[in-house]
């Protein structure tokens, strides 16, 4: 179900945060690819472009999120906790 798969990616998001200094801020580099559209796009609907982007499967976004991290990290050391 599309709202499982939803609340499952909300959680990988913050157990992967490189900080706990805020519930939406807190995952660093992965929070600055996801929401790479400004705060005109909120928190959820944010969410919810990448999930379809790959059809609500979560492994293949968690998997695209990754890639853009390290796109946009290009030259920079990746996040440790991201296990590439």
């Amino acid at each position: 179900d599309e709202y499982d798969t939803l609340i499952k990616f909300q959680s990988w998001i913050e157990r992967e945060g490189e900080t706990s200094t805020g519930r939406y801020a807190s995952a660093g580099a992965i929070v600055d690819a996801i929401f790479s559209f400004g705060p005109q796009e909120d928190y959820f609907h944010a969410l919810c472009r990448w999930l379809r982007a790959r059809k609500y499967n979560l492994a293949d976004t968690i998997d695209m999120v990754k890639e853009a991290v390290a796109e946009r990290t290009e030259g920079e050391e990746a996040p440790a906790n991201l296990n590439f």
